[in-house]
């Protein structure tokens, strides 16, 4: 692909037409030299990797490509804008001539269809590699006078024959428009065909008639860490004077238009930093003839060996920094991403879509209608009055300090929705509970796992406003929030495309950082409202539990099949009031200790049973335990290992190095969630397996050398994994056990439900394995946790 690339640019070839690309699936990429190649292969990855044609387009004339379409594995057509006529290009590859006659059949039915679709004002160029072989006994076919040598397209790989199986075509109406079919024997790609170039009298624009390409250009902030780079920009930003008498739009244009100058200015703009590992020692090689391949691909591959030394250089200078943003960026570029490509989308009438800007108005008109949705008349919901506290909430303007103190309290790289305290953990956690105690004490247990129809694209504006004020939020905050929505619009970027503008009249807005909060105020208010009729399951003294929520996730619970259903039927009804909806193919209904197997109805349809289901990234099993879900996440760090297989094998990357890219990006994917898991023997195994496999591996040791287990985790730095995962346990038991007692994570610690036990011996739970590791009673650990000189000593 560079050496193509560096050819169009050496011989001035604006469109070239490739064969035999052997790339599967339709896209198309922009190449670090800012040309385009689309292409079109087999339909399916797992398809073997034959055929395949392609067009590239260099960068001064990309902007002229009208649109494009993937016909098949042998055909691609590009439709070109010219000054007084529009250009449709067709690449072909034809079945040689000892093909099936119906593969023949199948691929000229399809060029012949594809020539009469293209309209008839256009100049038409037909480009391919038709193995329709003229040796030099025949006079070889060409309209311009040439030497035989100029005229040949293909040599045999022995050197021995050469004949004409390439050919270039145009529409006879517009013949005088070619004026020189010739081949560029010097034009090397490391191929057995000679590049075949026709000079064509009429023009291509060079710049761009409509539909702008907007790039969104990023400072660099890197620049910041200097000393000298950050107190010019306080100094310049301190010195930027307020306009006096001037409207709120007329002040930001001001300030806005003052930061731009200075940012440009003191920090520049962000370079790409993917940086092209060929040398100008390569390209001068390959600029010779064939004779020097052997050369060439020594270069190359010193050059990409170079490459990555210098990666993995700067991955050892972040990991011994900490710096793990700039460690996850270099560590996926040493995996191995060699391309982007962009695939064909499908507009709404099943069309695939080429064009960037016409991609661009798929999706404007997909978000358009998403973000705008029409309700229906369904009510107004009821607003529970014992939430409306008498919050002292301060609604004078903040002051700089204040505004300072909250900038700096911002974790970096961590966007501000997150509620501290507030993990998946927790959540996954009392259901697992839950579902435990309800299967020992033979108690019965019905839970809904709802998932609402674009939750927050869905939902109605007015009740956000209700929400905030039945919880006590002043009027003057209420009342800039609903300013700051009137009148807003959205554009879709599809890659640098920027779309026209719409209006958003539904929903929360998108990438705001109050909006999960909006979102979930509103959901709290819905469920609020159901439980004015309380239902759920035996919580405490007088208390039912009906819900769980964790954002957008709502799990019901009830004890018995009447209360599920009449539970389903009321958060339907009350969310529906908010515009939410129930997605029925999405919910799902689980079961513990149950005799009544009738199905849950929403809808009128019924709601799919499950005795396992991934929640919050963990199984979650009806009969409770975690063997399911330590297997799940022993498969997922395996592919995570294998993904980073270019790190393992290479000799210039560090051990150390190594060992901190297989905690950050391995250990951490096989550890998710391990603070409540139940640990067996078994288990314990499978983890440390895993570990000790993928540990041999990072070392090159194999089955041969006998290294103890002591010696590899001693040489690695690690520690058993039953003693790791001990550590991450207990230091979230203690930090939930700090929590209030009428907290749900908390509460559920001590948690039985009305029942008999079994007889025999109970099976292993998360609880019980915590009273058997300890000796101490949840009471106890809770008075030890509070107390932190013995919280950390336990």
């Amino acid at each position: 692909m560079a050496t193509l690339a560096a050819e169009c640019d050496r011989f001035k070839i604006d469109v070239i037409g490739i064969s035999e690309v052997r790339w599967n699936g339709t896209g198309e990429f922009t190449n670090q030299k800012g040309g385009v190649l689309m292409y079109s292969g087999m339909p399916d990855e797992q398809d073997p990797h034959i055929r395949g044609v392609a067009v590239y387009v260099r960068k001064n004339v990309k902007h002229s490509i009208l649109c494009w379409k993937a016909i098949s594995e042998r055909i691609i057509v590009v439709r070109f804008r010219a000054k007084k006529f529009n250009m449709s290009l067709v690449q072909c590859y034809a079945p040689t001539e000892d093909s099936p006659l119906d593969q023949k059949e199948v691929f000229y039915s399809a060029l012949e269809r594809t020539l009469s679709e293209i309209p008839r004002t256009d100049v038409i160029i037909l480009m391919s590699d038709f193995n329709a072989e003229i040796t030099q006994s025949i006079e070889l076919g060409s309209l311009f006078p040439h030497k035989t040598c100029h005229k040949v397209t293909w040599k045999s790989p022995a050197g021995n024959f050469e004949s004409q199986i390439d050919h270039i075509c145009i529409s006879k109406r517009w013949s005088k428009v070619l004026c020189d079919v010739r081949n560029k024997r010097s034009a090397d790609i490391d191929s057995d065909h000679y590049l075949v170039v026709a000079e064509l009298k009429f023009n291509i624009p060079k710049h761009r008639y409509e539909h702008p390409q907007h790039t969104r250009r990023t400072y660099n902030t890197t620049k910041l860490n200097v000393g000298a780079v950050k107190n010019e920009m306080i100094e310049r930003i301190n010195n930027v004077s307020l306009m006096e008498d001037a409207s709120i739009e007329e002040t930001w244009l001001h300030i806005k238009t003052n930061l731009e100058e200075i940012c440009k200015d003191t920090l520049g703009y962000r370079k790409n930093e993917q940086k092209e590992w060929l040398s100008a020692n390569s390209w001068e090689l390959i600029a010779q003839r064939r004779s020097l391949s052997r050369q060439i691909k020594k270069a190359v591959k010193s050059d990409k060996r170079n490459y990555y030394v210098e990666l993995s250089m700067k991955a050892q200078a972040a990991s011994e920094k900490g710096d793990m943003k700039e460690l996850f960026k270099l560590t996926k570029q040493l995996g191995g991403i060699s391309f982007q490509s962009s695939a064909p989308i499908e507009n709404e009438n099943g069309q695939l879509v080429f064009a960037k800007n016409e991609q661009a108005e798929v999706w404007k008109r997909h978000f358009e209608k998403t973000l705008n949705i029409i309700h229906n008349e369904s009510g107004e919901l009821t607003i529970p009055r014992h939430l409306n506290p008498n919050r002292q909430i301060d609604t004078r303007a903040p002051s700089v300090n204040e505004i300072r103190g909250v900038i700096i309290s911002m974790k970096s790289g961590k966007a501000p929705g997150f509620r501290p305290g507030h993990s998946c953990i927790d959540q996954i956690n009392t259901i697992r509970i839950l579902i435990e105690q309800a299967s020992e004490w033979n108690a019965t247990l019905y839970l809904t796992f709802i998932d609402f129809e674009k939750a927050f694209d869905a939902l109605k504006r007015s009740y956000i406003w209700m929400a905030l004020n039945a919880n006590g939020i002043p009027n003057k905050i209420i009342n800039i929030l609903k300013k700051s929505y009137e009148g807003a619009t959205s554009r879709v970027l599809h890659e640098g495309t920027l779309s026209d503008s719409f209006n958003c009249n539904s929903g929360v807005r998108q990438g705001c950082a109050l909006s999960p909060l909006l979102f979930i105020t509103v959901l709290d208010v819905v469920l609020e409202a159901v439980e004015e009729s309380p239902i759920g399951i035996g919580w405490k003294l007088n208390q039912k539990l009906g819900h769980l929520e964790y954002a957008d996730d709502v799990v019901l619970l009830t004890n018995r099949h009447t209360d599920m259903q009449t539970l389903v039927n009321n958060v339907c009804e009350q969310s529906y009031k908010v515009g939410l909806k129930i997605n029925a193919s999405k919910t799902k209904t689980m079961r513990t200790k149950a005799s009544n197997q009738s199905p849950i109805l929403l809808y009128d349809q019924n709601i799919e049973d499950v005795q396992e289901l991934e929640y919050l990234g963990s199984i979650v099993n009806s009969e409770g335990g975690t063997s399911k879900d330590i297997g799940s996440r022993v498969k997922k760090a395996n592919g995570s290992f294998a993904s980073l297989n270019k790190i393992w094998k290479a000799n210039n990357v560090s051990v150390e190095t190594k060992i901190r890219i297989f905690n950050a990006c391995v250990k951490s994917t096989l550890l998710y969630g391990c603070e409540i898991w139940s640990l067996t023997r078994a288990s314990t195994q499978k983890l440390q397996y895993f570990v000790n496999k993928s540990l041999r591996r990072i070392l090159n040791i194999w089955w041969p050398a006998r290294v103890s287990n002591e010696v590899l985790w001693q040489r690695t730095k690690q520690k058993p994994i039953e003693k790791e995962i001990l550590r991450r346990k207990y230091g979230w038991l203690g930090h939930t056990l700090r929590k209030p007692t009428d907290a749900i994570a908390h509460a559920v610690m001590e948690w039985n439900p009305q029942g008999v036990r079994r007889r025999g011996r109970p099976k292993t739970t998360w609880r019980r394995t915590v009273a058997a590791e300890t000796s101490k009673s949840f009471n106890q650990l809770r008075f030890t946790a509070r107390n932190s000189r013995n919280g950390r000593s336990l």
